[in-house]
Order: structure tokens, then C-alpha cells, then sequence
């Protein structure tokens, strides 16, 4: 017994020189993305998106656009679509648009598409159809209203507001509730959550992008579904671009393109054209290509 304390002894002495005689510890976990990007909130990037979310605010009012505004919502205004609405078109400001062309493309080209697809295609009956309209006529509507690469800026960057729609609800509620718990009063406690969720949304964004700044983390965070929104948003684009004087038709070059088969119809396709068209997607419209970017 005494040999043995004597040989524990020793073996403890020794872990602090050959760290590899002890037992392993488990790898602390990794700090989520949104977790990350809370971290990388500054006072002075709070101001700066304050200022641009007042920008977008006051030309909404000026276009009787506000009903779109989840500010203005009675109940839960973080509600996830309307946060993707609008932080896609705050991203797209920040990456150059003005606020009147961010708008023109979210809530003109795209709230026109969505009716007029909600009339052609139930979304009950024909819920690929419904969406596949949806994208590819938003993209030509976007392209006639703003050009093509701003409205591939403003698209991707709805795409990518969509993607990070949960953690920011969240984090908007949360800080909504601390803010009223502060005392701060209704519109002001909205308005303080609305300006740090915008913040936290641009922090994620560039996180996002410097882990697909290759096809691999590409591959890694965006699905095939994802593959065919950005997909039928770029046919959209190009069927403007390709129709000259006659791109008012837009549902007559969508039923062309669907019937035509160049759209993507289903979540499932085969593994060929999968990655044809995530090639052109990440060579071509998505904003970590410093080509698009430089855009902006």
C-alpha cells in the first residue's frame, strides 16, 4: 500500500511537466454563429445602424410602405418574415443600395409577385409551382425595377436574412423583454431591439460569408432547397435581361422557363445539375464573390 501512494505520488508530480499523462478534458464547446456575432456588437456600429434604419423608416413613410415595417405590427412584431423583409433591405444599403431602390425591389417587385402567384397557383395544390413563380417573376420584376446586380444584392440578401431569420426573432425578443424590464417604454424598447437585431444580422452576415468564401463551407450551410430559390431568382433576372421591350410578361416567360424545364421544380433533383448549379450560384450571384461584392 505504501509502494503504491508512492507510485500516485510520483505520477501526479510528473503531470504538470508532461501534460499528456493527464486525462483528456472535453473540447469546450463551439461558440454558435449567432453567439459570436453578439459578441462583435459595438456602440459605434449600433449608432450606424440606427442611422440607416432610420433612413429606411422615413422612406417607407414617404412611399405609405411602413404597414410593411414589423415596428408597426400591434402584436409580436418580431414575427420572422417580416424581420427577413426588412433586414434584407437594410443589409442591401449597407451594401449600396439606396433606400428607396432596396424597397422598390423587397416590397414593390416582390409583394406584386407573391399576389399575383398566390392567384395562378394555389399553394396547396401546387406548392412548387407557387414557389418557383414566386422567385423567378420577383427576380425579373426586381431586375426592371433596380437593374440586375442590385437586385442581385438585394435577393441574396434576403436569401441570406431568411437563413438567419430564428436567431435573430430571438434575439430581437430577448432584448425587447430586457429593455422593458429597464423601464424603457414601448416604442423606444421596439426601436432598441429593432437597431440591435439589424446589428447582430450584419455581424452573422460577414461570419456566414468568410465560411463560404470557398465550396466547401458553400456546401456546408446552404441545401439543395436553398440552391433552388437562388436559382429561380437568377432565371428570373436573365429572362428581363433576354426579353428587352417585351419584360412586362413576366408569368408568360415563367411558364415558358417551367415548362421549358430550366427551373429547379422540386427540392429533389439529380446530383449532376446540383452541382452545375451550385457551381454558378457560388461562382456567379451570391455576395462572397468579391466580383458581386465589389458591386456595392
Amino acid at each position: 500500500m505504501q509502494f503504491l501512494s508512492l507510485l500516485l505520488s510520483l505520477i501526479f508530480a510528473l503531470i504538470p511537466a508532461f501534460p499528456f499523462l493527464a486525462p483528456a478534458q472535453a473540447a469546450p464547446p463551439e461558440a454558435s454563429l449567432s453567439q459570436r456575432a453578439r459578441a462583435m456588437i459595438t456602440e459605434e456600429q449600433l449608432v450606424e445602424v440606427a442611422l440607416a434604419m432610420e433612413a429606411l423608416q422615413a422612406e417607407a413613410e414617404e412611399n405609405n410602405m411602413l404597414d410593411f415595417f414589423p415596428l408597426t405590427l400591434v402584436d409580436d412584431f418580431w414575427k420572422s418574415l417580416a424581420v427577413a423583409y426588412t433586414y434584407s433591405c437594410f443589409y442591401s444599403v449597407e451594401d449600396g443600395l439606396t433606400p428607396a431602390e432596396a424597397l422598390r425591389s423587397q416590397f414593390g417587385a416582390a409583394g406584386r409577385s407573391t399576389v399575383v402567384s398566390m392567384t395562378l397557383y394555389d399553394n396547396g395544390q401546387e406548392p412548387m409551382k407557387y414557389d418557383a413563380s414566386q422567385h423567378f417573376t420577383w427576380g425579373f420584376h426586381s431586375t426592371r425595377a433596380v437593374g440586375l446586380e442590385k437586385s442581385r444584392i438585394l435577393q441574396n440578401n434576403y436569401e441570406i436574412a431568411v437563413f438567419f431569420k430564428n436567431p435573430s426573432v430571438e434575439f430581437i425578443k430577448e432584448r425587447y423583454l430586457d429593455f422593458l424590464a429597464e423601464g424603457q417604454g414601448e416604442w423606444e424598447a421596439r426601436w432598441n431591439a429593432w437597431v440591435e437585431g439589424g446589428a447582430l444580422g450584419l455581424n452573422m452576415r460577414e461570419l456566414l460569408l468568410e465560411e463560404c468564401a470557398d465550396r466547401e463551407g458553400f456546401d456546408k450551410h446552404y441545401s439543395d432547397d436553398e440552391i433552388m430559390d437562388l436559382w429561380n431568382n437568377e432565371k428570373g433576372r436573365q429572362a428581363y435581361l433576354n426579353t428587352g421591350l417585351l419584360g412586362g410578361i413576366a408569368f408568360r416567360q415563367f411558364r415558358m422557363a417551367w415548362d421549358g424545364g430550366e427551373l429547379i421544380e422540386s427540392y429533389e433533383y439529380g446530383a449532376s445539375t446540383a452541382t452545375q448549379q451550385r457551381q454558378f450560384i457560388f461562382e456567379n450571384t451570391y455576395l462572397w464573390n468579391p466580383t458581386v461584392r465589389a458591386v456595392a
